[in-house]
């Protein structure tokens, strides 16, 4: 009875560190003001039945891979310590243009990936407006915008504080 009590408490320990692993954000603002949020790092929040949709490495990939159902979205959980408007750039590839939106709390802009004629012909491409990020743990989420969302892969996303 004591040893099935004390495996008891040692994997609702051990849950518990796994669980605060998971939410803990490995991901912080740097010195000079930027965010990098590679693919290795997101989050994918998969809702479609038939989701491709998966993090891919090795082959010239390091992406997010196979992003076809605009209902599908990824996110990155990170810590901002200077908060402000921030210049948003997308390293993405894709066959046809697509549509997304960068959303943070009630703040959000939108993106277009360009045609860039092969997966994995990354393109590093800056949204027009700026992002505006609070101090503190913040979620970054990237929706597709469902009409003109086509299959997009996704390597990274760069914040840089607008000066």
């Amino acid at each position: 009875m004591k040893k099935h009590i004390i495996t008891s408490i040692c994997i609702a320990v051990l849950t518990a560190v796994n669980l605060v692993a998971q939410t803990t954000p490995s991901i912080a603002q740097q010195d000079d003001g930027t965010v990098t949020l590679p693919a290795s790092k997101a989050v994918l929040n998969i809702v479609s039945d038939h989701s491709q949709l998966k993090y891919a490495s090795g082959d010239g990939k390091d992406n997010i891979d196979n992003w076809g159902s605009a209902k599908d979205t990824v996110s990155w959980t990170f810590t901002v310590k200077e908060p402000g408007k921030f210049k948003v750039t997308t390293e993405i590839s894709a066959m046809k243009s697509s549509n997304f939106e960068l959303v943070v709390g009630d703040k959000k802009v939108q993106g277009t990936s360009p045609a860039t004629g092969g997966w994995t012909n990354f393109q590093k491409t800056e949204i027009k407006d700026t992002l505006e990020i609070p101090a503190g743990t913040v979620t970054l989420t990237v929706k597709p915008i469902a009409d003109g969302w086509n299959y997009t892969n996704l390597k990274s996303i760069k914040l840089t504080l607008a000066k």
